[in-house]
């Protein structure tokens, strides 16, 4: 039946509208970060080719691409057209009319200091250097996950009394060291989910020096076999990647293969959505052996992050992408619950944390790093808030904002996960007490890039690309993202974490986690503070919550 043109949109056009501005965001991270390197704060190849006809919400009103950063995508090149956004072959793109308040912009009064003329995309400085901060958070995340290794054998310190006894403490290294060995052939999995237009896989597989491993003393890095990478994101927003940003970004010298995996029922056996895809994709050098022969170890998978978890990691495990719940994994999600209801986000992260199992004698674990605002409960958090309503992100699912009439089990069904955790605290805890992690540690992004997560060499280069002269505005903004890590593993003992709580009931140690032989869980060694923290957290900066200090 027709409806009367004095109706108002449908509940179908409310939701297309609130998906088509989320959608958005992954332009705006992409473009965010282009301009970053565009100004030489790092390097990125692939991010001009992969950003292509990228538009989002902000470009048409000089919006300023932090707090919208989105699907977490890298972003690639072109060249910028007249309003920053870049140009491709169907013309320009049209753009939500409705968004961000300019009162989180600077002053009118301060335009004049721009580097327009330096960077076309007009993006400011003080955007620049927070959007830097991101990138390399989310690197060290990364970083660390790749470079952990198994820990050492644990011997008898005191002397040998006997030539057996030697050969006993012997055969035990040399058992460790095989151990060792065979944990760094084990292959690890990272999952990127609100991906856009992220390159990241591109950086590590081409032209990104090697991971060093804790304990590798042979120097080798870890290899790309090592590691299987997937991308979760809609699905019309996978099969554009798939289809047409990610053959822009083959190196020279290599060719692209993609082969599409259709996942037609979900866990109740009803029909996916339209277009509900997977992409197994393979980049080899040309002349290589037959492509179709190759293992593919970059997997795109089509999936709304809202619907069922359980169907996610059905597709994640299909024998075409092949997610091995037993493998150490890690989940990155760069600004990504802040667009979700609070009810998902609590389902997804609680799936995340039930996932690790064990099929061998090396326990297994499952990480998950977040970065995420963290509006608190001031002015320029409730900005934040009141951007995602006038962007029509922060939605009911009905049509309507806040809405008081829902019965207890749907009250909160609109509520979006950044005005559910507003604290870093809140972060934490729901991590911990609501969806099961073992340990998580978080700290605001100021601490987190002046002392220790981003390399000192990295803020260096940022520090030379261009001056930052509004440091009170880059301090306060700061402190409205923060930058957490968790664990779950399959064989944790939650009372040998050590941890001593302070004054506000946070915790400000390093955590040590041990299985029953006194080893140091390899996972658990994310969350660590102190100077071997792989993260680069510090004590004093960072709050750490454990199943234990919450009981």
């Amino acid at each position: 039946m027709r409806r009367s043109r004095r109706q108002g949109p449908s509940s179908e056009d409310h939701h297309d509208a609130v998906d088509d501005a989320v959608k958005s965001t992954a332009d705006d991270a992409a473009l965010a970060k282009l301009s970053c390197v565009d100004m030489g704060y790092y390097d990125d190849p692939h991010l001009r080719p992969m950003s292509v006809g990228a538009g989002g919400l902000l470009r048409g009103r000089g919006g300023d691409g932090w707090d919208r950063g989105g699907g977490g995508g890298g972003g690639g090149g072109g060249g910028f057209d007249g309003d920053g956004e870049i140009d491709d072959d169907h013309g320009p793109r049209r753009r939500n009319p409705r968004f961000i308040d300019r009162r989180l912009r600077r002053n009118e009064t301060n335009t004049h200091r721009r580097r327009g003329g330096d960077d076309p995309s007009g993006t400011e400085p003080m955007i620049r250097r927070g959007t830097h901060a991101r990138a390399m958070a989310v690197e060290r995340a990364i970083d660390a996950f790749l470079s952990l290794d198994a820990p050492s054998p644990t011997i008898n310190s005191s002397s040998p009394s006997c030539w057996w006894e030697q050969q006993q403490q012997q055969r035990v290294v040399e058992e460790g060291r095989r151990s060792r060995g065979q944990y760094l052939r084990r292959r690890r999995q990272i999952v990127i989910l609100g991906s856009g237009r992220d390159t990241t896989y591109l950086r590590y597989r081409f032209g990104r020096k090697k991971i060093k491993r804790e304990g590798d003393d042979d120097g080798h890095g870890c290899d790309d076999d090592d590691v299987r990478w997937f991308e979760v994101d809609y699905p019309s927003m996978i099969e554009r990647k798939a289809r047409i940003w990610l053959p822009r970004c083959v190196p020279d010298g290599h060719h692209h293969v993609c082969v599409e995996t259709r996942h037609k029922r979900d866990e109740h056996g009803e029909e996916g959505s339209d277009g509900d895809s997977s992409y197994s994709i393979v980049i080899s050098p040309r002349g290589a052996s037959s492509s179709s022969s190759l293992s593919s170890d970059y997997h795109l998978v089509g999936h709304d992050l809202r619907s069922s978890p359980e169907y996610l990691f059905q597709k994640l495990a299909h024998p075409e992408n092949g997610y091995n719940e037993s493998s150490p994994t890690l989940f990155i999600l760069e600004c990504v619950l802040m667009y979700l209801p609070e009810t998902s986000a609590r389902d997804l992260l609680s799936r995340i944390a039930a996932s690790p199992t064990s099929s061998t004698s090396t326990p297994s674990f499952v990480a998950v790093a977040i970065y995420d605002p963290i509006p608190g409960h001031d002015r320029f958090g409730q900005l934040m808030i009141e951007n995602l309503k006038r962007a029509g992100i922060a939605d009911d699912g009905d049509g309507h904002v806040g809405d008081d009439d829902h019965e207890n089990d749907n009250k909160n069904r609109g509520l979006l996960s950044l005005e559910g955790t507003r604290t870093l605290t809140d972060q934490l805890s729901r991590l911990v007490r609501t969806c099961g992690f073992d340990v998580a540690v978080g700290c605001d992004m100021i601490d987190a890039y002046d002392h220790g997560v981003v390399h000192a060499e990295d803020r260096e280069r940022a520090m030379r690309c261009e001056a930052l002269d509004e440091l009170e505005e880059f301090t306060l903004m700061m402190r409205h993202y923060c930058l957490l890590m968790s664990v779950a593993t399959s064989s944790i003992r939650g009372a040998s974490i050590r941890l001593d709580e302070n004054d506000s009931g946070g915790c400000e140690c390093a955590s040590t986690a041990c299985d029953g032989d006194g080893e140091i869980d390899v996972g658990i060694r994310l969350c660590s503070m102190g100077v071997d923290s792989p993260m680069g957290f510090r004590e004093g900066r960072c709050i750490v919550m454990t199943k234990r200090s919450i009981q």
